[in-house]
């Protein structure tokens, strides 16, 4: 199955240590079993005090090998939560956009937190399986040294109630399937109200309306949890019903049939009871490897289509490209189509060509649905053009080297994202940031302390500043910015344009802008407009 092969494939764990210890804590179990037999049977003093320090001794050495077994496992499940997340999240940043848009967020997210819970809590669960399985063998051995009577009851009973549990299984696999869709529309829901919660709060019935449709989802999860819930409960029930049905046979029928079976019948019911333990662990095993299965598919699934996303642009032998001052940026009839519902284009994108220079500021206007943020996106190297190239001083970037590209770029977004510490600018001098905080006219309200910012809960505008300063603190020779002067108050919007942009060009950056101030048009070294998907140059 493919989480034991994953347990054994993937472990760090010495894996003939591992197999030893948890076969000694089965052997010290049976051989508790067989003391306790042995004791009740012996006269009061033959030979006691050697049983008790035979005893106390397989205590210990169950006592060490099952700590090591239950500590191993536990540090196992999280050190392989620790690598499927880690690679996850290394493909993630590789993917493109639109294969990023194409998977989704709730995916990445449910692997990341429910699939790998799912498996650091299930996994133990399974080892301490596999080790009451190791020790129910030890001691059906046991009992059939005991009687073969007691030992094929016990078998009988065995099988029985592992094949029903498995049965059972299977039978609850579409509920318990359904039971996580459910509860993946209600996590949905939740981060809606979450995120929306000031548009709730303005609308009392957008409000009443979302809660309903809370309430219905919620009462069909909780129908579905009762319902496998239950029958779990009945199951339990059942097993435990049955497994003290086989006692009683073993201690009040089996006797009147085989006269050989009245010697051990006290030994043999002791040791059937000492099975209990681990056959309700082998049974509660069994849903924990069908959860860690089912999470660990979904984990699998979500990797496969990630590495499909970054598989065409991944090429260790491709050259490099070099972080240094680059005259030009060319767009070489740049291309992108989007479709709809029945695969006809919808939007057409380009072809478009286009120049921009070392030391010069670039405008970029357009109405809305013109194409500035797909031609911006291309621009950034976060989407892949369908027809056409981008090209660095002549030489065109290689789908294999658009990440080399993209480290060149620096970038805020309309819809930017700011983080609380610099991430990869590490070395930085404190007094480096500082300065360009002052320069963002920040220093009052933000500092650069102890690898973060003091703060990021600024208003919009602060924030959008706070970004311009990690871009600009990045120090890459293009900078592209989406709409940024938009949350500006007049003074710094003023200074954005009049000093910030000036500055820039003077560094021999190659800037652009997308905007709609064509009150600072003249500021630009060129403007360019879009209109449908096409571009010119108006000067």
């Amino acid at each position: 199955m493919e989480i034991l092969r994953m347990i054994l494939s993937d472990t760090r764990t010495d894996r003939r240590k591992f197999v030893l210890m948890l076969m000694v804590s089965a052997i010290g179990t049976t051989l508790i079993v067989a003391l306790v037999n042995r004791a009740v049977h012996a006269a009061e003093d033959s030979g006691q005090f050697g049983l008790a320090m035979a005893f106390l001794t397989s205590v210990v050495v169950f006592t060490i090998a099952q700590r090591y077994v239950m500590m191993e496992s536990a540090e196992e499940a999280e050190r392989m939560i620790e690598r499927l997340r880690i690679g996850i999240m290394n493909k993630v940043r590789m993917a493109d956009l639109k294969a990023m848009q194409g998977i989704g967020r709730a995916p990445i997210y449910a692997a990341l937190t429910r699939e790998a819970q799912t498996i650091s809590t299930t996994l133990p669960v399974i080892i301490i399986g596999a080790q009451q399985s190791v020790l129910l063998i030890f001691v059906s051995f046991y009992l059939a040294y005991l009687s073969l009577v007691a030992f094929a009851l016990v078998g009988v009973f065995g099988v029985c109630a592992i094949w029903f549990h498995i049965t059972r299984l299977r039978m609850l696999q579409e509920s318990t399937g359904r039971l996580n869709a459910e509860q993946g529309k209600l996590f949905e829901e939740f981060r809606g109200v979450l995120s929306g919660f000031r548009e709730l709060t303005l609308n009392e019935r957008r409000g009443d309306s979302i809660l309903r449709r809370i309430a219905l989802i919620s009462e069909e999860a909780r129908v579905l949890a009762n319902e496998i819930k239950a029958t779990w409960a009945r199951e339990y029930v059942l097993t435990q019903t049955l497994f003290y049905i086989l006692l009683g046979l073993m201690v009040f029928i089996v006797p009147n049939f085989t006269e050989s079976y009245h010697d051990v019948v006290v030994q043999a019911t002791i040791g059937a009871l000492f099975m209990i333990g681990p056959l309700g662990a082998l049974a509660q095993s069994i849903p924990a490897v069908n959860d860690a299965a089912r999470a660990l598919q979904n984990m699998r699934h979500l990797e496969e289509g990630l590495t499909a996303a970054v598989a065409d642009s991944v090429d260790e032998e491709a050259e490099r490209l070099d972080r240094r001052a680059h005259q030009t940026l060319t767009l070489d009839a740049l291309e992108y189509q989007f479709e709809d519902g029945n695969g006809q284009t919808s939007f057409a994108l380009g072809p478009i060509s286009a120049e921009f220079k070392a030391g010069e500021v670039t405008f970029i206007t357009g109405g809305n649905g013109s194409g500035k943020s797909t031609l911006f996106r291309m621009m950034t190297g976060l989407v892949h053009p369908m027809g056409g190239h981008v090209a660095l001083d002549g030489t065109p970037v290689r789908l294999s080297q658009y990440s080399d590209y993209r480290d060149q770029v620096g970038v805020v977004f309309a819809d930017y994202y700011l983080f609380g510490e610099l991430h990869g600018l590490e070395h930085l001098p404190p007094a480096r940031i500082n300065s360009v905080l002052r320069l963002m006219e920040l220093s009052e309200k933000v500092r650069y302390e102890n690898g973060a910012f003091t703060t990021t809960d600024l208003s919009a505008g602060q924030r959008k500043r706070l970004a311009l300063a990690v871009a600009i603190l990045q120090d890459t020779p293009i900078l592209m910015l989406d709409e940024w002067a938009a949350d500006q108050d007049p003074q710094f919007r003023r200074t954005f344009y009049e000093a910030l942009l000036p500055d820039l060009r003077d560094q021999g950056k190659i800037v652009i802008c997308i905007t709609h101030d064509d009150r600072y048009f003249g500021v630009a070294d060129r403007v360019y407009h879009m209109v449908d998907g096409k571009m010119s140059r108006e000067r």
